[in-house]
């Protein structure tokens, strides 16, 4: 039979900043992404203890923004 490529499972962070689109494979773009998935996957960790899921997710909103600016920084 066949080989089955299987993708990544890729975390909720790295789903969140859509980690695995960088078609130019930038370096800086790819550092940025790792670092705001980083966060965000902190972010849930903490929700999932029980800390204020309100003002985390707030936190991973905006770090979802920063990290678009940022991508668009690295990329101008």
């Amino acid at each position: 039979m066949g080989t089955c490529s299987q993708e990544p499972v890729l975390t909720y962070g790295e789903r969140a900043v859509r980690k695995s689109f960088n078609p130019s494979q930038n370096t800086d773009v790819a550092e940025l992404k790792t670092l705001a998935a980083a966060f965000i996957d902190a972010c849930e960790r903490l929700k999932a203890e029980g800390k204020d899921a309100r003002a985390l997710s707030v936190a991973q909103t905006n770090m979802q923004q920063a990290s678009m600016w940022a991508v668009f920084g690295a990329t101008s």
